[in-house]
């Protein structure tokens, strides 16, 4: 699953379609409409083949699709009250 969202941002990012709230998470309560534009530019330079990173998020996101894999797992998994 985390592998499929993470191609969606990629061409969500190329594209300049949408911001990606996860990057900018931190700095949330400080945007303004007139960071778009830069922000779109910056993110669509980061989605655009960095091997080091590419390799960092692989890392990440396989991470997260053996923890979420184990929550289904384990919810379905669990007899009913």
């Amino acid at each position: 699953m985390g592998r499929h969202v993470r191609e969606l941002d990629r061409r969500l990012m190329r594209g300049r379609i949408a911001l990606n709230a996860a990057l900018f998470y931190p700095s949330l309560l400080a945007y303004t409409p007139d960071l778009r534009q830069p922000l779109l530019d910056w993110q669509q330079r980061v989605a655009s083949g960095h091997p080091l990173l590419e390799r960092a998020f692989d890392r990440v996101h396989g991470w997260i699709d053996r923890r979420l894999e184990r929550a289904v797992r384990g919810a379905f998994s669990a007899s009913p009250a």
